[in-house]
């Protein structure tokens, strides 16, 4: 499980990561975050992921907005304080083996000034987290 909670523009925690799971489609990863709603953002945000394989050579998606089981667009301004959501973005694999894989994510918002948000995790804060291995 992951444990790491993110921060809007006004340095107020307004989502928790609780947990992810990711599923290959072709050339794509399809990654589900779990978060728990603290707060309703006032603001969209976007989700971007960085793949890093064992070879080393790290590959980044697009931020994107974040996608439910129908692949429809949920913004989080849409997401109720108190909800458990699930969040699907799409990371390209590009030629890379998951054997070994380790997966990222920030959050960016778009009045934020285009940089990562904040997130609190047990080392501290950071502006991307680790979630782990790909499995």
């Amino acid at each position: 499980p992951v444990d790491a909670t993110f921060v809007d523009g006004a340095d107020a925690p307004f989502a928790r990561l609780t947990r992810w799971d990711a599923a290959p489609a072709g050339d794509q990863l399809a990654v589900r975050l779990t978060l728990d709603v603290l707060k309703r953002p006032q603001e969209p945000y976007w989700i971007g992921s960085i793949l890093v394989p064992a070879s080393g050579d790290p590959i980044a998606a697009e931020p994107q907005q974040p996608r439910n089981a129908d692949a429809t667009i949920v913004p989080v301004t849409c997401w109720a304080p108190g909800a458990s959501v699930t969040a699907t973005v799409v990371q390209p694999l590009g030629t890379a083996s998951l054997n070994g894989a380790y997966l990222s994510i920030a959050l960016y918002g778009a009045q934020a000034g285009g940089g990562p948000l904040t997130v609190v995790t047990e080392a501290g804060e950071e502006r991307q987290v680790g979630i782990g291995p790909v499995q």
